[in-house]
This record gives structure tokens, C-alpha cells and sequence, in this order.
């Protein structure tokens, strides 16, 4: 139920600890000397409740940690410059995630099925697309583009945002139908 992977292991391959593999993994310890986790390696592992992402890894593949429906909280590492498509897709129970400012690209639908999902910071400035179903942040860097830097939320359950001085407009509708 429980790995610890040593520490002359570099990479993680791609559908690693898919499914049947992983389907009663519930906590795995991924050393600083793995700079690669591929596409899939924790596809559908239900009963994994706690990772931790280490230092060195550079991008969060697609579906990376799909269907990990009992994973609750994440922090991504700043070592992470991308989040790929789909990465957390349906992990149901995850509530809260923490995105650095190293973070420059995250994948459609990376958050999509995160029903649970209420507590997202999100510190980068440069962020380009951040998905997650009917929620769409974009928040363009003006040094780079040009671009006024746009926050925009939709249709999700928020009861506290902070924006930070970075941020110089929101959009129209940015908090549309945001209840809560």
C-alpha cells in the first residue's frame, strides 16, 4: 500500500502505477533524484491519498493523476513549469492545491471532475489557460504579451479570493453566478 522509491531511480515511466497496479497504493515517496514522471504514471490509482511532488520534477504530464479519487491535497513544487492536460481529472476528493509562479502553463481540464475542489491558490503571474470544467482562469503576463493581465472565474463555488497587484483588470462577468 505504501512505496518508498529509492533514490537511484531518475525517471517514472509513463502508466507506471496505472490502475491495476496501483489500485491499492495509497501514499508513494518520489525522491529529488526523479526529474520525470510520465504521462499517466498515477492514471486511476483510487486509493492513493498523499504524494509528494519532488523538487526536481520540471512538468506535470497529462493525466498524470487522473482519477486519484481519494487524493485531497497537492502542492506543486517550483520546480513545475507545466501542468498538463487532464492531470487531475476526476480526483473527486481533492480540495485544495497550491500553483507557484513557476507555473507558466496549464493543460484544458486539468482540474475537470474536481468536485471538491475549493481552495486553489494560485500565485503565478503568468499563467496562460487553467481549466477546470465550467471554471476557466486565464491570467495573461503583460511583459510578455503585451496584454492586459485578465482574471476570470466562472461558475464555481468561491467564498474568498484574494487578486493579487499583479492583476490590473477583471473581466466582465469574471464572478458570474459565483453564489457562494
Amino acid at each position: 500500500t505504501s512505496i518508498t522509491i529509492p533514490n537511484s531511480v531518475t525517471s517514472i515511466g509513463q502508466y507506471a502505477f496505472y490502475s491495476y497496479v496501483g489500485s491499492s497504493l495509497t501514499s508513494i515517496t518520489i525522491p529529488n533524484s526523479v526529474t520525470s514522471i510520465g504521462e499517466g504514471a498515477f492514471d486511476d490509482c483510487s486509493s492513493l491519498t498523499s504524494i509528494t511532488i519532488p523538487n526536481s520534477v520540471k512538468r506535470i504530464e497529462r493525466i498524470t493523476f487522473s482519477g486519484c479519487s481519494r487524493l485531497t491535497s497537492i502542492v506543486i513544487p517550483n520546480s513545475v513549469t507545466s501542468i498538463g492536460i487532464q492531470a487531475f481529472y476526476e480526483c473527486s476528493r481533492l480540495t485544495s492545491i497550491v500553483i507557484p509562479n513557476s507555473v507558466t502553463s496549464i493543460g484544458r481540464n486539468a482540474f475537470s471532475g474536481c468536485s471538491s475542489l475549493s481552495d486553489i491558490t494560485l500565485t503565478a503571474h503568468s499563467i496562460e489557460e487553467f481549466y477546470r470544467g465550467k471554471v476557466n482562469f486565464l491570467l495573461t503576463d503583460n511583459g510578455v504579451s503585451n496584454a492586459a493581465r485578465h482574471l476570470q472565474i466562472n461558475d464555481i463555488e468561491i467564498t474568498e479570493l484574494t487578486i493579487s497587484e499583479s492583476v490590473t483588470s477583471v473581466g466582465d462577468y469574471a464572478f458570474y453566478n459565483c453564489s457562494s
